[in-house]
């Protein structure tokens, strides 16, 4: 089908700035919005920052001094929902999995947050 001609019609109401047949010969005026207005771009952003925050407490672990992680995995999270669910007091499952010191409890009670798992 090939390349569509925009059509070049005038209308005293634009509020278009440029002209469409200069743009489309010249790329750089097209005007984008800033890129903190940008809802795909700030959330992108915001995820590289949080990958590279986990990416940082896994190179922690095993350092001299008690390192935390700030992120858990999934594995982690249910095997820390299966112990605390089974008894296990909250201090050992944080030490058994490194977490920090009331880690276990902002998951709540076992009737609030729980692991279920399915059978087949």
């Amino acid at each position: 089908m090939g390349m569509v001609q925009p059509n070049a019609t005038f209308s005293p109401s634009s509020t278009a700035q440029n002209d469409v047949r200069k743009v489309a010969s010249d790329p750089s005026m097209i005007q984008y919005p800033p890129t903190k207005q940008n809802a795909t771009l700030t959330v992108l952003e915001a995820r590289r920052h949080l990958q590279q925050q986990a990416n940082d407490d896994i190179a922690k672990i095993g350092l001299r001094g008690r390192q935390y992680k700030r992120f858990v995995d999934t594995r982690t999270l249910i095997d820390t929902i299966k112990l605390r669910d089974q008894g296990m007091p909250y201090a050992e499952i944080e030490e058994r999995h490194c977490l920090g010191p009331g880690t276990v409890k902002k998951l709540g009670r076992h009737e609030v947050f729980s692991h279920v798992s399915a059978t087949k």
